[in-house]
């Protein structure tokens, strides 16, 4: 049974009636704040029309010591929200949730959120789990801080492996700030599996899909080639799929719903399967 989840968000977020949920409904998000995202993989999705998110974290690019030609500045950053993307917070040290407490994880999220401000960056309304992991104690954190939605991975319910399917996003079942990924892309991901990842949205249910630099120079594991992403955006636009940030997802989706327990549904499918639960602390 699906209840209604205790909100903190902002009401303005709430004012607009819900659109139903259209078959062919994909939701692009970019991780790490890559260079390339900023010099290609944006322009591309402007010639397309499509929205995204792109989730920053403060040791990828914005530190001294860090290779900052291979990550965006924070002016390419607030160019990007100016554009009409949407810039979403994923964390100050891109720590696993389960490594911190509930004070550190805070802490991480808020540093973001006044490094958005000193920038001109919109405080974000979106968010990112580093390294697809989470904790009950950070859901209850970002409901606290008025997050509308956040994106994990495919674990614990299915071993992260690029280039696999993971779960559609389905409203009436996963908690709002639990939100799958039903695919993540890297060099050994086939065009097919792609057309199988948006396959996915229908029936209610919405393909989210992660990315990382493309390319990404630091990160080889989950680069994906510019000619093979330019396919997949093609395939989207010559297909009519409707492609949006995760910020606009409150379109179509309430940020209150979804079960009372966020991890009833990741708990559940794990029963299913005979797996130990996941880490809820």
């Amino acid at each position: 049974m699906i209840v209604l989840a205790l909100w903190s968000g902002p009401r303005s977020a709430l004012a607009e009636p819900r659109a139903p949920i259209p078959d062919k409904l994909v939701v692009l998000t970019f991780d790490d704040g890559v260079k390339s995202q900023a010099t290609f993989v944006a322009p591309l999705l402007k010639q397309h029309r499509f929205g995204a998110t792109f989730y920053l974290s403060e040791p990828f690019g914005f530190q001294p010591d860090w290779k900052r030609e291979h990550y965006m500045t924070w002016d390419e950053a607030r160019k990007l929200a100016e554009d009409g993307f949407e810039i979403g917070n994923h964390t100050r040290r891109h720590r696993k949730a389960f490594d911190e407490s509930r004070d550190e994880f805070r802490a991480d999220v808020e540093f973001i959120e006044r490094r958005f401000a000193e920038h001109g960056i919109p405080r974000p309304k979106t968010f990112c789990y580093p390294a697809y992991y989470f904790t009950r104690d950070a859901v209850e954190v970002l409901q606290e801080r008025g997050y509308l939605f956040a994106r994990r991975g495919t674990v614990p319910e299915l071993p992260y492996r690029e280039g696999g399917l993971g779960f559609a996003y389905d409203p009436r079942e996963d908690h709002p700030l639990l939100v799958p990924i039903v695919g993540a892309s890297g060099p050994n991901w086939r065009f097919e599996d792609f057309v199988a990842a948006v396959e996915k949205a229908q029936s209610g249910r919405i393909a989210v899909l992660a990315f990382h630099g493309v390319p990404d120079l630091d990160h080889p594991w989950v680069s994906t080639d510019p000619g093979r992403f330019a396919a997949y955006m093609n395939y989207l636009g010559e297909r009519g799929y409707t492609v949006i940030a995760m910020r606009d997802l409150a379109k179509y989706v309430d940020p209150r719903g979804g079960p009372r327990d966020p991890l009833e549904p990741i708990q559940r499918r794990l029963k299913q399967k005979g797996a130990p639960p996941p880490r809820a602390r």
